[in-house]
């Protein structure tokens, strides 16, 4: 046994149950936020990320986002709405 898991276990020995079940509940947390992150990949996403350069999205020198966005919104406001007396 290391050192570190010597400490761990004495700082536990000398607990209170209920804050030995916040650790527990604390670590069953972490392992399971551990597992979701293996398993979505979240490492190949922040890779990806940290390597803009080899994204080529072939974006226009005059491309406005904000008038698409706005452009976007409407479209969708307005399917909406159409969507709304259809059904509605």
């Amino acid at each position: 046994m290391t050192t570190i898991q010597e400490r761990a276990i004495q700082m536990i020995k000398n607990m209170p149950d209920d804050k030995i079940k916040a650790l527990i509940a604390l670590a069953e947390d972490e392992f399971t936020s551990l597992s979701y992150k293996q398993k979505s990949g979240i490492r190949d996403k922040r890779e990806a990320f940290a390597r803009p350069e080899k994204i080529n999205l072939n974006i226009p020198a005059d491309f406005d986002a904000d008038s698409e966005l706005s452009k976007a919104l409407v479209e969708k406001i307005a399917l909406m709405i159409d969507t709304n007396f259809v059904t509605g």
